[in-house]
């Protein structure tokens, strides 16, 4: 399976792993999956990190560590981003939607604990 993690899941996984359910650790775990990270994450984590005291996250930190685990980066490319207008308004977070049409445009999954994005019914999986 090939996982694109959602930015909350990358955080936990890199800090608070508890926070991670038994079914997201065991697929995170499992060697037969792929796992890939976006820079759209790291800039949700660098806009974050400027605009709110409370998030203390580095996104050059969690850049090296994710490669360090050995997470594959997707780069964002024009296909996936002119899919944005196609998906239906559920979701509001311009990262969150973006992230999904790179799952959507590489037929991958994206692992996910938010309930927003957990309502779109293809290429998302609850984490939780």
């Amino acid at each position: 399976m090939r996982l694109l993690l959602d930015t909350h899941i990358i955080l936990w996984m890199l800090g608070k792993p508890a926070a991670l359910s038994k079914r997201a650790r065991d697929l995170l775990e499992n060697l037969q999956n792929e796992i890939f990270f976006s820079p759209i994450s790291l800039f949700e984590i660098a806009v974050k990190a400027k605009r709110r005291s409370d998030f203390r996250a580095d996104p050059q930190e969690v850049h090296a560590l994710l490669l360090v685990r050995g997470v594959h980066e997707l780069p964002l490319s024009s296909e996936q981003a002119v899919l944005v207008p196609t998906l239906p308004s559920i979701h509001s977070d311009p990262f969150d939607r973006l992230l999904l049409c790179q799952a959507i445009a590489q037929d991958m999954i994206l692992l996910t604990a938010d309930d927003i994005l957990c309502r779109y019914s293809s290429n998302v999986m609850d984490a939780r």
